[in-house]
């Protein structure tokens, strides 16, 4: 095989059921992570979209102290 393209094989063993070969395999195919990358192929994602998804969300808010006082003046006022 080459490198970098492995897949999970399992041998089901004499005696042995074939729910537990199959909880066996798809246990292998997690670890190899053949999964996570054909959920990722399943569509296409632009760029511009992998970068704004990897950004953190919290860094969109504002932490300091005076900014949340703010958020709830303005809250405040809306709810009068």
């Amino acid at each position: 095989m080459e490198e970098g393209l492995w897949l999970a094989q399992v041998q089901v063993k004499p005696n042995e059921s074939l729910d537990s070969a199959l909880k066996r395999f798809k246990k292998a195919l997690q670890q190899t992570g053949v999964l996570k990358e054909a959920r990722e192929h399943e569509h296409y994602e632009k760029p511009s979209d992998k970068r704004r998804k990897a950004e953190p969300r919290c860094a969109e808010r504002p932490s300091d102290a005076s900014s949340v006082q703010e958020r709830t003046y303005v809250a405040r006022a809306k709810a009068s």
